[in-house]
């Protein structure tokens, strides 16, 4: 992929995270995952009141949603599931399938049985609070 081209799609996920609702900036944030595919990227917000905003690239209108946390487990509620958002369930861990160990909190997308459903969209946790689980 040309350098061009990357550095456009940086600079427009770049752009939609900045753009974001001010709802969404009003509130308190948990932590924020996203996913950079190199050519655009989609992320998800979670807020402390168990609310969460996901913003799939810039031509697609920001989803909100809520979301509960039981162990390592993510669990979304309204989120369609589109583009590179193929479960309601996500693993936080540092377990990276490509890595091995990455070191670095990420959240995998995984089913009612905890398998891992899409190793290549994998979301990186961007911002965490101490009382965070890891």
């Amino acid at each position: 992929m040309s350098l061009f081209i990357r550095v456009y799609s940086l600079m427009l996920f770049t752009l939609m995270i900045s753009c974001e609702s001010k709802d969404a900036q009003k509130k308190e944030r948990l932590f924020q995952a996203t996913y950079d595919s190199g050519v655009g990227g989609c992320s998800l917000v979670f807020s402390k009141d168990s609310t969460c905003l996901w913003m799939a690239g810039i031509i697609h209108n920001d989803k909100k949603g809520k979301y509960h946390i039981q162990d390592s487990i993510i669990t979304l509620e309204d989120i369609p599931l589109e583009t590179c958002l193929k479960s309601n369930k996500l693993l936080i861990t540092t377990f990276n399938p490509h890595q091995k160990a990455s070191g670095d909190s990420i959240l995998l997308q995984i089913d009612s049985k905890l398998k891992i459903l899409d190793s290549i969209h994998i979301f990186t946790l961007v911002h965490t609070v101490p009382s965070m689980p890891k």
